[in-house]
């Protein structure tokens, strides 16, 4: 530490010591610190700090002090002093810290005498300064008997610390007070009152008054003062001094930094101390003239930057609460004192009594606020007082209430200006929230706005003095003088029209926020009409039935007040602003609304103007709808503009009763616009949804359905006059997206008022299809009685005002007599009109909505059925009409509306409950003069509907008893209207339909997820519906087999055959074994029907695929062919372990093992599912032990009968065999086992056609795996052992064909069993390796000759001699045909035992590898015969690849058997070297064949496969190899001189190391 002292000492002498130093302002805190740190945290000797107190004297004289600075002392010196004053201990205080001040303070004297205030006192009065500080420097001026200067005025500083906090403060306060030396008046202040009442008569009440003792302090010079009025002009003039200086000669300097914080804030005390001892003391007036109203000229120049740290902040808002006006009148405080820091908090006691409003506001007041704000606008941005003023004064609502209101007009007016100039130019958030709460009159806004309109000022600027206009009038529309309002609402539609007027200036304005200046406008009106609308409600008289008031009774006394003509020519503009752009009166275009939310305003405006005068101005809704509705077209719309329309309907519907309301009008312009316009589908959609949503909700629930249907009714309408007229391609298109629009806008509703739309609609068809049938139409009169067409309410429309909108352009009705002729083209207009009713309606009706409204009540059930009578009766008017109609149009309309009306009948139906349905539907089937296509539909609804009955519920028996009445409609004859072919295809169809609705009704009352069993009556029911069902199903056979026979059309029996044994099938799953006494019969249709149809199919395949002509027949049989299989897996399903009997009928080859049912020419999808399911259900659900011996017989006879054609037959036969077994648990197979394999030989043994034997065999090795697959390891050997004694020896004296076969098939099943067994067969394959070695030595022996080697003249290596080509004696090429499957079988068995390891190839120490592998190498160099078939992978590698490159190099080969795989896989089971040379020596000799390039290609491409497979092992017989591929390099055949070059690369990827000098 002492090191540092010194350090630092010679440091700071180092500094001072030079003559010519300068410190700028960061040295000098730097020093400060030092300074400040070394005496506080270093032990100093007294000669130490005698050194350093010399610099720091010099510190003061050179740094804070520098001469020629014309300034006033610094801020570092106030801190300095104020640092030195807050030592810690008085020791330093007293040693160090008191020197350093008197001299500084000393020297400050001198410089600057006594026009500035005390140094020490300066500090004593900052906030931030501390009290131990502020006590020391008390102390010390008290010492220095130094007195105040009251041309600085000190006297301001020093009262203002008797109010401090601190109590020790306080007292040093008094005693300064008191020890002031002179008793003369300087500046009008009595010296020695101040002293003595600080001395004496006080000192106890103040030292111990806390925060407000100056208050008390000042009360009592006033009262005990001979000069009262002297004494406060003083003080306010001491205050002014210590703050701005002689006329302001400190401002700049008191305002711009922290020198003079300590005067500023004791200013601010003094004052509020002032405004504390109440108006009686210093009145609010002479604190603004002798003091306020200087400062505050000087401080509204003041800038605005660093608010948060300017020392007039508290000055600043003491001044401006004066322009506030408020009067304190006296107010008692009390002091308390809490802690032990002697904190003290003031608390007010008194009431709001207390406190007033200035009578007679100061004009002064009044221009230092236009100044204040005024010289805002001149600088160009907000100073910090024009802030403050705003914040406490001008946004107070009491200064607004009791101030503001009480000034002269002008100069409210003048104040009002300036604040919008200020929020205008300046964008000043505080401007606007004053100019808000300020209390305006009317007369002052009609005087504002005529202001800013003649205002020079830029468009921009009027806009932004308008707007806020407006919102100060839409915040005090509730307390304005209502008689008034209209005036206000005229200038601002006025205006509103000038903004919208389309001219160029307004075009710029657009751009530039005139639209939210419109938007502003429009909310301002809405507010202000409806204030005025309320006063209107409140004066007019209440009535009962405002629609028969004479118009001048229904104003009253509020219509003087504003004119009708203005009224209608601001909601014609309003009109113009959604969307039109023209005034409809004028003729003037204006600029339409932008945003939504600007029309929404609109719209509530516009509602609030009809309302005041629905008869005058209410014809505006109308055409405001229209405009939205147009302005739909050429915006992106969303739902906000969907709201919209909303709102309009809403009004129009509340002021209906009051105007002229006609909703055939409203309806018919709605509708006609939404069509014309170009709008979307969902613009339309959403346009319906928000006109129909308001009748909704304000209507009465029983009058909803009726209005909706008018509306979608008078679309139609509107839709035929359209379609009629078809002016455009699109109006072609019109009544279908019309129809299509009103479904899903009637889709929308709720379930009752669907459901009552819906009716209503069907009321409406009906009345006009009754209407057209006796063309002409009811009156008036008549049509009131009419029940579908009740006109009640009058947002309902009749089906006469609906023919009028369809038939006319105007809106006038040309039906007033009784009758009226329909012209050609008004008769297809109502056509057109009934039709796209009638389509609704029966679209409607499959709703599941208005389904369930019928079913969940009785009303709704009794609705129906009289709808549907009254539909009936209408369809009897049809049909009658439709005989007496020649025009062709006409015939095809009264064609369709029967059957849309009977679409609709049915669809009423299936919505009644189900006592009510099943008797309306019995009905339709015994009435003789019901169309067949309606009975037919309703026989479908029949079986549609019992889908949804519960078998547990009383409604099952119903169902079930119509079952009977059906079955005796498809077994006896129906009485159907036509003659011939007609009516018998007529009754053919009813048949189907009956037979498909007890299907359904089976399928649905017995379905698979039924618990309980069929009782004893309903099994008596559905059993004689199956011996029904069945006979029908046999007669059509017949019938069938029969036209067949005489070559005649079989499609009525054909659909007849299918249905009735689809629904033999659903009754058997149904009642399961009680449907055996009629199985015989049904197997047997089913037998003689698929023995039919695929003799058919097989007979005339050619002309079924080239013709066209069978076409309706192919798709009979086809539909035939389907039910008969669907039906045989439903019998098999139901009834498997009665089908014994039966596999021998089913497996003949023209039924289920037919060809013609798997053709490819009649192959669908369905039909491939089907036989894939039958099959799987013939195999798997029909016991083994049955199937099995079933197959065998069925096998068994068609080799008996030698018939080799039926190849495919056998194949599928044997399929189904494979299905059974892998199905099929080894305890089933147990005593099957050699009736299968019996089976299987039968089949192997098949010589018959060439393309079947390979088929047939593979079918045959599958099911031969299957079996294996089932049995044990100790099972198979036998077996093999037992297929081995089958194929017999190999005997070259006496070889056969037959022999040869089985040679083939036994090695077939060997490569089959090896492929799937691997190393499980290698045991069996044990013995047969000799038959093995035979079979090679003896293929070798018929495609090789020995080569001879003869030794060279000159050298000791051997030359191969070329291959004689002397061939052995001919034999049959069949006998080669095993070679194939041995090669593969021998392949895989060696591929298996490499996997194990290699023991089975290198049995009997490697005799068995030699053994195999002698042959093996020669027929590498084997003659293949052109002629041999050899079998490859796909069939694609046939015709470009010979025999030799199949057999021997294994291109194509490889998964069918090669010699070269099988060598390859040899090597990877030999895994040594003894066993790799012959090997590789056989094939080197390969490799060395000159004569025959193919022979060398094989050698080597067998080498590379061995070098690949053995890997880096087989390098030990590289150098062996090298000689041959160094000469194979030489190939002339690239593409054997390219392996050799890989073998080459590989043996030196695997050696390490080049081969290059052992090739040379």
């Amino acid at each position: 530490q002492s090191r540092f002292v010194r350090v630092m000492l010679s440091a700071f002498y180092s500094i001072f010591g030079n003559a010519s130093f300068s410190i700028d302002c960061p040295t000098c805190s730097v020093l400060q610190s030092a300074f400040l740190y070394m005496i506080e945290n270093t032990k100093l000797s007294e000669k130490e700090t005698e050194s350093l107190l010399r610099c720091v004297k010099k510190f003061i004289r050179s740094a804070l002090f520098p001469k020629g600075d014309t300034q006033l002392f610094s801020e570092s010196a106030v801190y300095f002093v104020k640092q030195l004053a807050s030592v810690g201990s008085s020791k330093t205080f007293n040693s160090f810290s008191l020197p350093a001040i008197e001299e500084l303070n000393a020297i400050y004297i001198g410089e600057f005498g006594n026009d500035t205030p005390n140094l020490l006192l300066e500090v004593c009065t900052i906030p931030s300064a501390r009290d131990e500080a502020i006590t020391r420097l008390l102390h010390c001026l008290r010492e220095k008997s130094l007195s105040l200067c009251f041309n600085a005025g000190e006297l301001v500083l020093a009262l203002s610390l008797v109010s401090h906090s601190h109590r020790s403060v306080r007292k040093g306060a008094l005693e300064l007070l008191s020890e002031t030396a002179t008793t003369e008046k300087s500046f009008g202040i009595d010296v020695s009152l101040v002293s003595n009442i600080a001395a004496a008569s006080m000192k106890a009440k103040l030292e111990l008054g806390g925060a407000n003792a100056l208050v008390d302090f000042l009360k009592e010079c006033i009262v005990k003062s001979s000069s009262p009025d002297l004494l406060r002009k003083s003080l306010l003039n001491q205050c002014v001094l210590c703050t701005i200086g002689e006329r302001g000669s400190r401002a700049k300097q008191s305002f711009s930094n922290h020198k003079f914080a300590g005067s500023l804030s004791a200013a601010s005390i003094l004052l509020n101390a002032m405004e504390d001892a109440g108006e009686s003391m210093f009145s609010l007036e002479k604190r603004w003239e002798s003091c306020g109203k200087l400062i505050f000229d000087v401080l509204i120049n003041q800038p605005s930057d660093d608010e948060t740290a300017r020392p007039e902040k508290p000055l600043v808002d003491t001044v401006v609460r004066m322009l506030k006006g408020v009067i304190v009148y006296d107010i008692n405080s009390t002091s308390l004192i809490t802690g032990p820091s002697g904190r003290s908090r003031s608390y007010s006691v008194g009431n709001a009594e207390d406190l007033a409003w200035v009578k007679q506001y100061p004009v002064s007041m009044s221009k230092s606020i236009l100044n204040c704000l005024g010289s805002c606008l001149s600088l160009g941005r907000m100073t910090y007082v024009a802030k403050v003023m705003l914040r406490l004064v001008l946004s107070r609502q009491s200064w607004a209430t009791h101030i503001f209101s009480a000034l002269p007009d002008k100069n409210r007016r003048q104040i009002v200006l300036t604040l919008m100039q200020v929020k205008e130019n300046l964008d000043d958030e505080e401007a606007g929230f004053a100019l808000f709460e300020l209390p305006l009159k009317i007369d002052d806004f009609v005087y504002l706005l005529q202001a800013v309109d003649d205002s020079p000022s830029s468009s921009n600027s009027k806009l932004v003095s308008l707007t806020q206009l407006s919102e100060c009038i839409r915040r005090r529309a509730q307390k304005l003088e209502t008689p008034k309002l209209w005036d206000v609402a005229s200038i601002l539609f006025q205006r509103l029209a000038s903004l919208s007027a389309a001219t160029d200036e307004n075009s710029i304005q657009l751009d530039n926020g005139s639209e939210y200046t419109r938007y502003s406008l429009l909310q301002t009106l809405n507010i202000v009409c409806r204030e005025y609308k309320m006063h209107h409600d409140e004066k007019a008289p209440s009535h009962s039935n405002r629609r028969s008031r004479s118009r001048s009774s229904s104003l009253g006394s509020a219509e003087k007040e504003r004119s009708p003509s203005s009224l209608t020519s601001f909601s014609e503009m309003l009109v113009g602003l959604l969307g039109t752009g023209t005034l409809p009166s004028e003729s003037q275009t204006i600029y339409p609304l932008e945003s939504t939310q600007a029309r929404s305003i609109a719209i509530t405006l516009l509602s609030n103007l009809c309302a005041l005068d629905p008869r005058s101005s209410s014809h505006c809704l109308s055409t405001a709808l229209i405009s939205l509705i147009a302005s739909c077209s050429s915006r992106n719309i969303g739902s906000d503009s969907f709201e919209l329309v909303s709102m309009v309907t809403k009004t129009i519907i509340d002021l209906a009763d009051k105007s002229d309301f006609s909703a055939v009008i409203v309806y018919r312009n709605f509708a006609w616009n939404c069509q014309t316009l170009p709008l979307t589908f969902t613009a339309r959609e959403g346009l319906y949804q928000n006109f129909i949503d308001p009748l909704i909700k304000s209507l009465e629930n029983h009058l909803v359905g009726k209005a909706v249907a008018s509306i979608l009714g008078i679309t139609l309408a509107v839709a035929a006059k359209r379609r009629i007229d078809c002016k455009s391609a699109e109006d072609f298109d019109v009544d279908s997206s019309s129809v299509k629009l009103c479904i899903q806008v009637l889709r929308k509703l709720s379930p009752f008022h669907q459901t009552s739309a819906t009716f209503e609609l069907l009321g409406y068809a009906g009345h006009l299809m009754n209407t057209l049938v006796r063309s002409d139409i009811k009156s008036s009169q008549e049509e009131k009685t009419d029940e579908l067409n009740v006109n009640d309410g009058i947002f309902c429309v009749t089906s006469t005002q609906m023919l009028d909108v369809a038939l006319n352009d105007s809106d006038d009705s040309h039906f007033t007599h009784a009758e009226h002729k329909f012209s050609s083209k008004e008769t297809k207009c109502v056509m057109s009109l009934i039709t796209a009713l009638l389509t609704m309606v029966r679209d409607g009706l499959l709703s599941p909505t208005i389904k369930k409204v019928i079913r969940s009540s009785e009303e709704g059930a009794e609705l129906c059925l009289s709808v549907w009578k009254e539909l009936m009766q209408v369809q009897v008017s049809s049909c009658m009409r439709r005989s007496n109609v020649a025009a062709f149009s006409e015939r095809e309309f009264w064609r369709a509306a029967p059957e849309t009306i009977y679409s609709c009948l049915a669809t009423l139906q299936r919505l009644l409950p189900v006592p009510h349905f099943l008797a309306s539907v019995l009905t339709v089937l015994r009435e003789e003069d019901v169309d067949a296509s309606v009975r037919k539909y309703a026989l479908a609804l029949l079986g549609e509907r019992s889908g949804e009955v519960d078998p547990e519920s009383s409604e099952f028996l119903l169902f079930l008893e119509v079952i009977p009445e059906l079955v005796e409609m498809c077994a006896s004859s129906i009485a159907c209207k036509g003659v011939g072919e007609h009516e018998s295809r007529r009754k053919v169809i009813l048949q189907q339909s009956a037979l498909m609705a007890i299907e359904g009704l089976v399928q649905s009352l017995f379905s698979t997820g039924r618990i309980t069993k069929p009782s004893k009556m309903e099994t008596t029911i559905l059993l004689d519906c199956l011996s029904k069902t069945s006979k029908i199903a046999l007669e059509s056979t017949q019938k069938f087999g029969e036209a067949l026979q005489e070559n005649q059309r079989y499609i009525n029996d054909g659909y007849l055959f299918s249905s009735s044994i689809l629904c033999s099938a659903t009754i058997v799953s149904a009642i399961q074994v009680s449907a055996l006494p009629q199985l015989k019969s049904l197997v047997a249709t089913l037998v003689t029907c698929l023995q039919s149809i695929n003799h058919i199919k097989k007979a005339n395949a050619t002309e079924f695929m080239v013709s066209g002509e069978c076409t309706e027949s192919l798709e009979v049989l086809d539909l035939m062919h389907w039910s008969a299989i669907r039906g045989l897996i439903a019998f098999i399903e139901a009834l498997p372990q009665f089908f014994a009997s039966y596999l021998c009928d089913l497996l003949q080859p023209d039924v289920v093992p037919s060809w013609s049912m798997r053709r490819d020419a009649f192959k669908l999808e369905s039909m491939q599912r089907s036989i894939v399911q039958l099959h799987q259900a013939l195999a798997t659900k029909i016991p083994v032990r049955q199937f099995l011996p079933a197959v065998h017989t069925s096998i068994a006879k068609l080799f008996h009968n030698n018939d080799v054609a039926c190849w495919r037959e056998i194949q599928v036969i044997v399929q189904l065999m494979v299905i059974s077994l892998r199905a099929s648990t080894r305890a089933d197979l147990a005593a099957m086992t050699p009736k299968t394999i019996g089976t299987l030989m039968m089949v192997y043994t098949y010589s018959g056609d060439e393309e079947g034997r390979f088929p047939l065999l593979e079918t045959c090795n599958e099911a031969l795996l299957a079996l294996v697959m089932k049995i044990s390891e100790k099972e198979l050997r036998p077996l093999y052992a037992r297929m081995r004694e089958w194929k017999g020896e190999l005997d070259v004296s006496s070889l056969t064909v037959m022999s040869a076969r089985k040679r083939f098939v036994f090695w077939s099943i060997t490569a089959a069993l090896s492929k799937e067994l691997r190393g499980l067969f290698l045991p069996c394959l044990s013995g047969v390796v000799m038959d093995v070695v035979c079979e090679l030595e003896f293929a070798a022996s018929k495609l090789t000759s020995a080569p001879d080697l003869k030794k060279a003249k000159h050298g000791k290596k051997r030359q191969r001699m070329s291959l004689t080509k002397d061939l052995n004696e001919p034999f049959d090429l069949e006998n080669l045909r095993p070679l194939q499957p041995i090669l593969l079988s021998l392949e895989l068995a060696m591929k298996a035992d490499a996997h194990d390891g290699g023991g089975w190839s290198r049995a009997d120490e490697g005799q068995r590898f030699h053994l195999l592998l002698k042959p093996l190498g020669k027929l590498l160099q084997a003659k293949i015969p052109v002629e041999l078939q050899v079998r490859t992978d796909s069939e694609s590698e046939l015709n470009n690849i010979n025999a030799f490159e199949k057999l021997v190099l294994g291109q194509g080969t490889s998964e069918s058997g090669n010699v070269a795989g099988c060598l390859t896989a040899m090597a990877a089971a030999a895994g040594n070297e003894q066993l790799w040379k012959p090997l590789n020596h056989a094939v080197l000799q390969a490799c060395g064949n000159d004569d025959r390039p193919e022979v060398r290609k094989v050698g080597v491409q067998t080498l590379l496969s061995l070098i690949k497979t053995v890997g880096e092992e087989y390098m030990v017989l590289l150098p062996e190899c090298l000689p041959v591929l160094s000469e194979l390099l030489e190939d002339d055949n690239e593409d054997i001189s390219t392996m050799a070059k890989e073998c080459i690369r590989l043996g030196e990827e695997l050696l390490g190391e080049g081969l290059e000098d052992s090739l040379r």
